[in-house]
């Protein structure tokens, strides 16, 4: 038998990023899981370098307990650096 695998969904990060989408759309993302959605469903594909890989493999880890959701977002930022995708943080007081 195979070992299970608990995944956290419910795992936010402690300030949101706001991007500009490829399709234009500004987009808040709050945890690995909208991160990992996003860069699976939205990111161009000329735009999928390392940091992107990188990026994904950390949101995956924060999810399944064995990475830090922080890092994966600090990772995130870099695959947004990296594919010249806009971005901001959203501190909590706005």
């Amino acid at each position: 038998m195979g070992e299970i695998l608990s995944v956290d969904l419910g795992a936010h990060w402690s300030v949101p990023v706001c991007i500009d989408t490829p399709a234009r759309l500004l987009t808040v993302v709050k945890s690995p899981k909208d991160a990992l959605r996003i860069m699976t469903h939205a990111w161009m594909p000329e735009a999928r370098g390392e940091k992107y890989f990188s990026a994904k493999r950390a949101c995956i880890a924060a999810m399944c307990g064995t990475g830090s959701s922080e890092s994966a977002r600090y990772k995130f930022i870099a695959a947004c650096r990296e594919a010249k995708i806009r971005f901001r943080e959203i501190p909590a007081d706005g």
